[in-house]
């Protein structure tokens, strides 16, 4: 999660808060600290919560603390659930030796329980200079393998390597994704025109 912070040079923590939703009894629980994130190491302002279960949906929100020991008022909260990501071994291209070639084709498979609205395509050079970056629908929501085609206008320099990553992106509300998933990179060499 990403916040702005007031510009209070009197902040010396954010404490970060989350609570677990439970189905049944269709409640939620209370909410914990998680962590306490020192003002003054911080060059942004944000959290990745590392400390997550599959499928299950959390809420989080935001308190500030001053050099004083006040507290401001706790942030609104926001929900997050970490989904299944895209099986990595199952991407292709993938790994030092995996080739593409004219067909420009990037193809994965996943677990049908993934539950995702697209994907997010994400392609790097080796070098992490960003290539190109798209939201896709599925091809297909009953099938287990996808595959997306680069398009022929993304210029990829022939014998050079590059690095994919497939998001999975879900639960769509005021334009903010509430649940979503990472795949690893998977690496390939261009070997096309």
């Amino acid at each position: 999660m990403e916040w702005e912070a007031d510009q209070d040079d009197d902040i010396i923590s954010f404490l970060i808060f989350r609570a677990t939703w439970y189905d049944s009894p269709d409640s939620l629980g209370e909410f914990e600290v998680i962590d306490i994130l020192r003002a003054e190491t911080m060059n942004e302002f944000d959290y990745i919560d590392t400390r997550v279960d599959l499928d299950t949906k959390y809420f989080y929100r935001i308190q500030a603390k001053d050099i004083s020991g006040v507290f401001s008022a706790y942030s609104d909260s926001i929900d997050y659930v970490k989904l299944r990501a895209v099986d990595y071994p199952t991407m292709f291209p993938n790994g030092v030796d995996a080739v593409m070639g004219n067909d420009r084709a990037l193809n994965w498979r996943y677990h049908f329980r993934i539950v995702m609205e697209d994907y997010c395509i994400t392609i790097l050079s080796i070098k992490n200079e960003f290539i190109f970056r798209q939201t896709i629908q599925p091809n297909t929501y009953s099938n287990v393998y996808d595959s997306w085609e680069i398009p022929l206008n993304i210029s990829l320099d022939s014998s050079k390597y590059y690095k994919w990553r497939l998001d999975a992106n879900a639960d769509y509300s005021d334009g903010i994704e509430h649940a979503g998933s990472e795949s690893g990179w998977a690496i390939f060499q261009f070997d096309g025109e």
